[in-house]
């Protein structure tokens, strides 16, 4: 298993949601409804998981898929933590446990394992 490869990769899917998710707060259709814009966030997380999943495969990698998602996860956490919190949500007045511990969050964390994982199964 190639620990540094699969936190690039982790990173990189990082970057894709985070940059949705700015996209997403800017839209005036979408910049108050929260649920539609978690719903648009679960299918773009589904789609962009499987493809970076895949392609993190295509070098014959022999890691568990869920473990993969657990690593990726982890990477997420660990940017958001440094970057989104501190630097966007704090000046909002939400802290670290309503950002991460917020159930929508919870259901986004539980997706991405499992995509992950479930990816891995196909390929």
């Amino acid at each position: 298993m190639n620990f540094k490869r699969s936190i690039l990769f982790g990173g990189l899917l990082w970057i894709l949601v985070f940059v949705w998710w700015s996209i997403m707060m800017f839209v005036p259709g979408l910049k108050d409804m929260q649920t539609l814009q978690y719903i648009i966030h679960y299918i773009l997380l589904i789609i962009a998981a499987s493809l970076i999943t895949g392609s993190y495969y295509k070098s014959k990698e022999k890691i568990n898929g869920f473990v993969l998602g657990l690593i990726f996860l982890v990477v997420g956490i660990v940017l958001d933590a440094i970057i989104t919190v501190p630097l966007f949500t704090s000046a909002q007045g939400t802290g670290y446990m309503e950002f991460f511990f917020a159930p929508l969050m919870l259901l986004g964390y539980l997706i991405l394992v499992i995509t992950v994982g479930i990816t891995k199964q196909i390929m």
